[in-house]
């Protein structure tokens, strides 16, 4: 079976002292830690010394680290190894599973076809060497993987900002409450507190605007008396207004009358441009 195996593999991928193999791996922040990393390298390490005969020392490694494989935009290890195989330097891609490539279908399909473009083969430890079926089945899995986990995640946030928890960074006037852990020794996260110095400052500037005195005397004020802004920066009138409709800025920020307001903005992706943007549901 072995020797079989050996024989179709050869078949696919004509090595040669020539031939430059890559290892691609990526791991997202809120599902994972670091050292995931480390695991899938060793293990496309392992694959590649067993199936290709290669010594580690010949393989070049990119990885990006708390990146979403929901988009392509943005990873610089991924780029990195798109130039190197633009470049006609990478012959052979390897990766734990196709989903660690990506998880979107249109990306994947345009992922292989610059890869085929260029000569570039892709194996995975999970799917074997990569071809258009599975570009077309896997890629359609690991989308509607990705749509599945991001309800999750967001279903999983609700309930934690319904008991109390604060999602995201606090807003000026409270801190991070670190080192709380459950009957499991977990952390918990999303535990906040009053910040004594910045409550003043958020006091002060409700204080001053409801006796009527302009926005732009409370922020000239702030900066007169040397007052560092929530940015550590001059203060601003957005920082203290924002805008109505994202209600942001102190003065429309909900959590200074305790109410926590969660998932009001949504981040699109132009499907054109890859540029990610920010809009309010």
């Amino acid at each position: 079976m072995q020797d079989t195996e050996k024989s179709l593999l050869s078949s696919c991928f004509v090595l040669n002292k020539a031939m430059q193999i890559a290892i691609y791996a990526r791991y997202r922040s809120d599902l994972q830690n670091p050292t995931s990393i480390d695991a899938q390298v060793l293990l496309c390490h392992k694959t590649i010394k067993d199936k290709f005969n290669v010594n580690s020392e010949d393989v070049i490694v990119f990885s990006d680290f708390a990146q979403s494989g929901e988009s392509i935009v943005n990873r610089e290890g991924f780029e990195n190894l798109i130039n190197l195989i633009r470049a006609k330097q990478v012959d052979i891609v390897v990766a734990e599973g196709l989903d660690r490539i990506s998880r979107s279908l249109a990306d994947t399909a345009h992922i292989y076809d610059i890869f085929s473009f260029y000569g570039t083969k892709i194996y995975t430890v999970q799917e074997g060497e990569i071809h258009e079926l599975h570009i077309g089945f896997k890629g359609t899995m690991n989308s509607l993987f990705q749509k599945d986990l991001k309800a999750k995640i967001l279903r999983s946030q609700k309930e934690r900002v319904m008991a109390g928890f604060h999602m995201g960074s606090p807003a000026y006037g409270y801190s991070v409450v670190r080192g709380k852990v459950d009957e499991k020794n977990n952390n918990i996260n999303g535990i906040r507190k009053i910040n004594p110095e910045h409550a003043k400052i958020v006091k002060r500037i409700f204080e001053e605007y409801v006796k009527g005195k302009p926005i732009i005397h409370i922020v000239e004020g702030l900066n007169e008396d040397d007052i560092p802004s929530p940015t550590g920066k001059k203060w601003i009138r957005k920082t203290i207004l924002g805008y109505r409709k994202k209600k942001e800025g102190i003065l429309r920020n909900e959590i200074y009358i305790g109410t926590l307001v969660y998932n009001k903005t949504k981040l699109i992706v132009n499907p054109e441009t890859k540029k990610p943007k920010m809009i309010v549901k």
